[in-house]
């Protein structure tokens, strides 16, 4: 299933309708959001037909907005699509296909900072405590960071702080992508052309448990806006990761001594040959360790945490219990160690510093360590005469 977003900015022009044909059959795509069509209510069908065959479903906005700044169009035979809810900013829909399942955000964000706050709080309440993979995709009228934009106007950082902390609150993180960085333009001359990335594609940290594709951002054509655009035929196959010596193991004293011990073992045979049976056997011990004491560590986190929950509940029917005391302080003493142990770990696979210090992280984090791994994959190979090869198999045979 080939999934699609594209701010086309006005659908009335036959133009524009011809690019689209044109785009959904180059592209094989099978579920199409098109926005900022800028068609009229009573003009929509007109416009519909001329762009859709009789396989195509389509739902649109106009109840929340009336130039219908969101169609969503899906081939039936292909793809099982139920629109949960429709508003102004987005259609949040249920996606099934060959037995997958997932949600779908469809988003256009508003270009004032009030109603894109709205947007924010609305993608808290579907994503922000939702177990379910959930795919956004579209054009969210906003950048992230600094190096998404280039433009001689400063940017206002209220709005990017925004998004930045709806991201993780809902744990959004964008899906590793191909094509273009810069996905608008303003198409002005000298000093007052803006380059920015609007147009993005994110996923919650259960996407990136159950999906392992990537996004790519094309030319934007006739547009000012690039399309995007997500293959979920083409998942890319995980392998096992190589060892990486964690930060964290080196605060339990006993880590020490398995080292030593391991590094001190009998190894006989040429210099080269012992250094490298002992780093083996380094490995081995620590991968023991690790799979004893890391394991599960969130949920060892949180059976902690509720244990020490009990015991002040417990404590508070018996506030001079001296047992519950001594217990009080032992379970404190125990989740703060195993919650530095979690974060720290979880950092330091993820690379990055930046958030709060608490447990709600961790599914960003999560997320986060699975788009660096996507990233840094090779997904596609150009051949001497400019064909992409994209499917493993076919690069496994290359290779």
């Amino acid at each position: 299933m080939i999934i699609s977003t594209w701010n086309i900015r006005g659908l009335n022009a036959p133009s524009k309708q011809q690019e689209i044909r044109a785009f959904l059959l180059n592209q094989k795509v099978d579920l199409m959001g098109i926005l900022e069509t800028r068609v009229r209510a009573h003009n929509a069908s007109k416009v519909q037909r001329g762009i859709f065959s009789h396989t195509w479903k389509l739902v649109a906005n106009y109840q929340c907005h009336e130039n219908g700044r969101i169609w969503l169009a899906w081939r039936s035979s292909r793809v099982h699509l139920e629109v949960i809810e429709v508003y102004d900013q987005l259609l949040w829909c249920l996606v099934k296909n060959n037995g997958v399942s997932f949600y779908l955000a469809v988003v256009y964000g508003l270009n004032t900072r009030e109603g894109r706050l709205r947007l924010w709080g609305l993608l808290n309440s579907l994503i922000g405590f939702s177990s379910d993979p959930c795919l956004l995709m579209g054009d969210f009228n906003v950048t992230l960071c600094d190096d998404e934009r280039i433009s001689s106007y400063d940017v206002d950082r209220a709005n990017v702080e925004d998004f930045r902390r709806c991201c993780a609150t809902t744990s959004l993180v964008d899906l590793p992508y191909t094509g273009l960085t810069f996905t608008w333009c303003n198409k002005q001359d000298g000093l007052d052309r803006t380059w920015c990335k609007l147009d993005r594609v994110m996923g919650n940290a259960a996407w990136f448990q159950f999906f392992g594709v990537i996004a790519n951002l094309l030319a934007p054509g006739i547009s000012d806006h690039s399309p995007a655009l997500v293959n979920l035929e083409s998942v890319v196959g995980r392998k096992r990761g190589g060892f990486k010596f964690l930060n964290g193991w080196m605060e339990d004293p006993q880590v020490h001594a398995i080292i030593r011990d391991a590094w001190e073992g009998d190894f006989r045979g040429t210099k080269m040959f012992q250094l490298v049976s002992k780093l083996k056997s380094v490995k081995r011990s620590l991968q023991c360790y690790h799979r004893g004491h890391f394991t599960n560590i969130s949920q060892r986190v949180s059976l902690a945490r509720e244990e020490l929950l009990q015991v002040q509940y417990d404590l508070n029917l018996q506030p001079r219990d001296v047992v519950l005391i001594e217990q009080e302080k032992r379970l404190m003493q125990e989740l703060l160690k195993i919650q530095g142990i979690e974060r720290r770990f979880y950092q330091q696979r993820a690379k990055i510093q930046y958030l709060q210090q608490h447990d709600e992280n961790t599914k960003f984090f999560q997320a986060k360590m699975r788009e660096n791994t996507l990233r840094n994959k090779v997904h596609c190979i150009s051949t001497m005469e400019g064909s992409k090869l994209r499917l493993m198999m076919t690069l496994d045979r290359l290779l």
